[in-house]
């Protein structure tokens, strides 16, 4: 609805959430359109009102308590509402005293109103793939860049997608925990499909425990090998200071090289500066080796005298490789590919071009040669 995550539409309901998306705008390293729908009415209601201490201390949220305590067993009706709306409903509920439940939910930035034992099962968010071509069904996850247990933040890069086409971000929706991954590495998955889950409501350290407990029974739900040392100590030492291009992050990880600052807006380290780093590197610099993984034997059926020495390992192809390998081959099986020759005396021609070439180059000033004949047959 919102263009593909291209851009926010929020409909608040109280001034807190009012000023922490507008501080939130602002101090994003993205630009991202946002769109706030309020009527005025809404800015001077009496019952929309926020404690000092949201203002100071909150955030964002995209769960919001229900303000009157109602059992859960005791409600008959779920009401979905957002912005004033709710606040008229409200104050309907309480001139005929009966059991409904209140809850706001809206697709992007709005906040839900539901009753407080609901609050922490609403807190949890589904991490999904986004919306594919119209002519990609699936896509292949590449590596995940957060673990179990691990903070993130919202718009965090959380891992990318790699379809026959192109390579897409997936950005967290919210911050906080993520508490389930449902998807490991190199999985195969559709549009739309849940690949993690994030707590909202927790925090880092309580987010590991949590997560621990709820993995031990089922171990194959999710296991996400942790990245090698040699690996992630140059991403993460690079990342930690600025903000680095999706490219850049690759090569970084690729090359184990650190790069302290970048020329990119605002700091950004691109592609250009990590290709401007392994062309200069640092001197004194101990050279980390890559870790080998076990590869099977390989018995080569050519003379391998000339190679003898040289590392070799085998990978398995890219979604986007194998397409375009298909594709390559099925050009080949189906297009008609072939050579036509025409064999011509040009004897007759010869005999020609040398009886006249001479006298040609004096009456034109340039010499006589065969493409004539061939424009002229």
């Amino acid at each position: 609805l919102c263009a593909e995550q291209n851009m926010q539409v929020v409909q608040p309901t109280t001034p807190a959430q009012i000023y922490h998306v507008l501080r939130r705008q602002m101090i994003r390293q993205f630009r991202k359109p946002l769109v706030i729908m309020t009527p005025k009415s809404l800015l001077r209601h009496k019952m929309a009102v926020s404690p000092l201490e949201d203002l100071a201390k909150g955030r964002f949220k995209t769960v919001i308590g229900e303000t009157t305590e109602i059992a859960d067993d005791k409600v008959k009706r779920v009401v979905a509402c957002s912005g004033r709306v709710y606040y008229d409903l409200l104050a309907k509920r309480d001139e005929m005293k009966a059991n409904i439940a209140i809850m706001l939910e809206i697709a992007t930035g709005k906040q839900v109103a539901i009753s407080p034992k609901l609050e922490n099962n609403m807190s949890i968010v589904e991490v999904k793939v986004p919306q594919l071509s119209e002519s990609v069904a699936e896509a292949t996850l590449l590596e995940w860049k957060k673990q179990i247990g691990q903070a993130v933040k919202q718009d965090e890069t959380l891992i990318e997608v790699e379809t026959d086409k192109v390579i897409l971000e997936v950005p967290s929706p919210g911050s906080g925990v993520l508490v389930e991954i449902i998807a490991p590495n190199g999985a195969t998955v559709t549009a739309e499909q849940v690949i993690a889950k994030i707590d909202t409501a927790a925090n880092a350290s309580a987010g590991a425990a949590s997560a621990t407990a709820a993995t031990a029974p089922a171990t194959a739900t999710a296991t996400i090998p942790a990245p090698s040392t040699a690996t992630a100590a140059p991403a993460a030492n690079t990342a930690s200071t600025t903000t680095v291009m999706p490219a850049a992050a690759k090569l970084i990880a690729e090359n184990n090289v650190s790069v302290a600052s970048g020329t990119g807006k605002d700091g950004r380290v691109t592609k250009g500066d990590v290709l401007a780093a392994l062309s200069n590197p640092p001197a004194n610099v101990p050279k980390v080796p890559q870790a080998q993984s076990a590869m099977p034997e390989i018995i080569a059926v050519t003379n391998t005298e000339n190679l003898s020495g040289r590392p070799e390992e085998r990978v398995p192809m890219s979604r986007l490789r194998a397409r375009i390998a298909e594709r390559l081959v099925l050009s080949q099986q189906t297009n008609a590919i072939l050579t036509t020759f025409n064999e011509v005396n040009m004897q007759p021609v010869m005999d020609l071009r040398n009886k006249f070439k001479e006298q040609f180059e004096k009456n034109h000033g340039v010499k006589l040669g065969f493409m004539s004949f061939f424009v002229k047959a």
